[in-house]
């Protein structure tokens, strides 16, 4: 409620101050900016998401995917524009995906997947954790968590302590890395092989953002679909569906 008041106290200033540079036939400054008009959703986000600075956004599954539409958008708030932006975009991924040149024979070819990060060796996951940065992990159907390592048969095992109790919803975690066994490899096994999970670990932030690396490795759990990650009987994590109560 607290930021919904500061960003309408916001636009209303801005307003009054826009009266006196537009003509009676111009719009109003913040109606034709959009960066403006998206300040009134960030109220409804953080009902549904959480608190803003734990909402990863990155990649063409989150925030980037903007570069592709703000281009687009330059006629105002026309009729129906949200349709016809989206339209147009799938229209020209459409036709990009038939131009794709025809694959060489015999060659093999990885999709990408957006859900988590390959770290190509082991001590680009350990520079991430000594400096307290985010960290792409996994979890698998036998309750292992660890990094991705190259390929998806290698991967450095993580271990996830309870801290202390829930902060703005989430619960965070003492975060450390199996450095006595490396790096695992894994077994033709299926149900170990499955990923139930997908996650990123977000340092826990200090009056001055981000933590120093001399902090405690101490992260909070971001799952995919927006799972809650809370200890089960024995102070290990689990996931649970998130519900909304209006």
């Amino acid at each position: 409620m607290k930021t919904k008041l500061c960003i309408k106290t916001f636009l209303t200033a801005y307003h009054k101050f826009d009266l006196h540079l537009i003509t009676e036939k111009e719009k109003n400054g913040w109606l034709s900016s959009y960066n403006f008009i998206c300040l009134l959703n960030i109220p409804f986000m953080m009902e549904e998401f959480g608190p803003v600075p734990n909402l990863w956004e990155g990649g063409y599954n989150g925030e980037k995917f903007c570069q592709q539409l703000k281009p687009r958008l330059r006629g105002g708030l026309t009729a129906n524009w949200h349709v016809n932006v989206l339209k147009g975009v799938l229209k020209e991924d459409a036709l990009q995906r038939i131009e794709l040149p025809i694959k060489e024979e015999g060659r093999q070819h990885y999709e990408r997947d957006h859900r988590y990060v390959r770290y190509s060796t082991m001590s680009q996951v350990m520079l991430a954790y000594n400096e307290r940065k985010p960290i792409s992990v996994v979890v698998y159907k036998d309750g292992r968590w660890g990094a991705i390592i190259n390929t998806i048969e290698t991967f450095l095992e993580i271990h996830l302590t309870k801290q202390q109790k829930p902060c703005n919803g989430l619960f965070y975690w003492r975060v450390t890395l199996n450095f006595t066994e490396g790096v695992i490899t894994q077994t033709n096994d299926i149900g170990q092989m499955c990923i139930e999970h997908f996650c990123v670990l977000l340092p826990k932030l200090t009056n001055n953002g981000l933590p120093k690396a001399s902090s405690e490795p101490i992260y909070c759990v971001i799952d995919s679909q927006w799972c809650d990650v809370i200890p089960d009987a024995f102070d290990k994590p689990t996931f649970v569906t998130s519900i909304l109560i209006n």
